[in-house]
């Protein structure tokens, strides 16, 4: 799993067929995230483990160049306090 903290935009999508979805950097910065993670791993970016920093322990795991050539250091989620 992969969590990312910042904006998006949220709507209904569609005419004949909607849908409700979710847009913006954040959300694909967080499945880029989720694509680098193992069986049963929750990851988070930095900016996810500023906003709940006091609520679980993580151990950083560097940062990596995601799509997009950001790099965006990501950390493991090792237990929710």
């Amino acid at each position: 799993m992969g969590i990312h903290f910042g904006p998006v935009v949220a709507g209904v999508i569609g005419q004949k067929s909607m849908q409700f979805d979710f847009l913006g950097e954040t959300v694909n910065t967080a499945f880029n995230i989720c694509g680098l993670s193992e069986k049963n791993d929750i990851l988070i970016s930095n900016d996810a483990w500023m906003q709940s920093r006091t609520d679980i322990k993580v151990t950083s795991i560097g940062a990596d160049k995601l799509r997009g050539n950001h790099a965006v250091e990501i950390f493991k989620c090792i237990e929710v306090i």
